[in-house]
């Protein structure tokens, strides 16, 4: 038996439709080669029929013409994909002949990598992960991106399988926004990329939703306002549609906005959660998730800072039952981040709420001003790690649910509703 090559074959087809051994080009005779490889490569390990090649290739149905170049092509690619020392085909006929599978070498294909790394990003997505979630479809993104750019072969932009291969292209942007957004990232750099995709697909609501989305985070809610209203008419008016359910959902969001900053000057409650940021990302969305249970808002998001507003009945109330939702969830799957974060609740009036936030980059929502960020300001400076801290407005206004031991200028949660903390 002869020893087998280490070379890894690979293949791509994001931008030039090409083989690889060990990362270098292998030369092909013809454009047309090129264009059989990218038929193949694109239904990689899938049937594709001679017939299907010759329109694709050359835009006619099958002749002897064109049958004996595919066949020469098919000769070509399964000598340039094979392994010295391997006598496996890459290339596999059916068995009448008329349909052909390219079967994807070691080294895999382009189009297979972004693929895996998309449902990588899935999964981490439904585990609750949407930091790890936008990292993965962003490296699935940049890999895309980079491929090697060629002139488009003679018929392919009218190939079904460059048709879908572009829509796959889309759904892995879509989701690396709507994922980054949830995730707390600055919103600022992504405004004018999701306008763009917006008015290139206007039929496509989830795009418009997104640019709404985009421009709520950055504390632009008029623009957002402005943008909604742009989409609802311009689908009455053409479509007679109503809006559907992504931009119903950013409608909500919007109105939420409204009503809770609209509302101040109030009493309000604010929960700061804090926490080392090299730890869990996926307690930044159990934080976002126990403050939209309780009806809170976050108002402010950066590196390990978090910071929710509650107004309305029981602010104080339902910002405790926030923060001692975050602190079990941390015991029970994270000690080490629930002995050292810092979990504070303020009270006060707020007089002002300011949308447009450029206190600093990375900080999304408005700020707020009045007295419920200063009077608390000593007992929070000096707040205990892995504590519920309060300040004395809050302690007075909870006192019937809860009890308390001065911690400083502050008070330490003991027990909250009955259970301890």
């Amino acid at each position: 038996m002869r020893p087998r090559s280490s070379e890894v074959v690979g293949i791509e087809v994001l931008g030039a439709a090409r083989v690889l051994r060990d990362g270098v080009p292998v030369e092909l005779s013809s454009w047309w080669v090129r264009d059989v490889l990218a038929l193949l490569a694109l239904s990689v390990n899938r049937y594709v029929s001679t017939d299907r090649m010759a329109r694709g290739v050359w835009d006619r149905d099958l002749d002897a013409a064109a049958a004996a170049k595919i066949e020469r092509a098919i000769r070509e690619l399964d000598l340039a994909l094979r392994i010295p020392g391997d006598d496996a085909t890459r290339i596999e006929r059916s068995a009448g002949g008329r349909c052909v599978r390219l079967v994807a070498p070691a080294g895999g294909t382009d189009l297979l990598v972004v693929e895996h790394l998309h449902e990588q990003a899935q999964d981490a997505a439904g585990r609750g992960d949407l930091q790890a979630a936008a990292e993965w479809s962003g490296e699935a993104l940049r890999l895309w991106d980079g491929a090697t750019a060629v002139p488009a072969p003679r018929t392919a932009a009218d190939w079904p399988e460059i048709v879908a291969l572009r829509e796959l292209r889309a759904l892995i942007e879509h989701d690396h926004h709507r994922w980054a957004l949830a995730a707390g990232a600055d919103p600022g750099g992504r405004i004018r990329r999701l306008q763009d995709l917006a008015a290139a697909h206007p039929m496509d609501e989830s795009w418009c939703a997104l640019e709404i989305a985009a421009l709520a985070a950055a504390g632009d809610r008029p623009e957002a306002e402005i943008a909604y209203h742009r989409i609802a008419d311009r689908l009455s008016s053409t479509w007679g549609l109503e809006p559907g359910p992504w931009l119903r959902a950013e409608r909500r969001r919007l109105e939420q906005v409204r009503e809770l900053t609209d509302g101040v000057g109030a009493d309000v409650s604010i929960l700061v959660v804090m926490r080392r940021p090299e730890l869990r990302r996926a307690d930044d969305e159990r934080v976002r998730q126990a403050v939209r249970e309780c009806g809170g808002l976050v108002v402010w998001r950066i590196r390990a800072v978090t910071m929710a507003m509650f107004t309305g009945s029981d602010p104080g109330g339902r910002a405790l039952d926030t923060a001692t939702a975050i602190r079990r969830h941390r015991e029970r799957d994270d000690a080490d981040l629930a002995g050292s974060a810092l979990t504070i609740v303020g009270s006060g009036w707020a007089d002002r709420c300011t949308p447009e936030n450029a206190a600093a980059p990375g900080a999304t929502g408005p700020i707020l001003a009045g007295d419920v960020l200063t009077q608390g300001e000593e007992a929070f400076q000096r707040a205990r790690p892995g504590a519920v801290i309060v300040d004395a407005l809050t302690a007075e206004r909870t006192g019937a649910a809860a009890s308390y031991e001065v911690c400083g200028p502050g008070y330490r949660l003991v027990t909250w509703r009955g259970r301890a903390v």
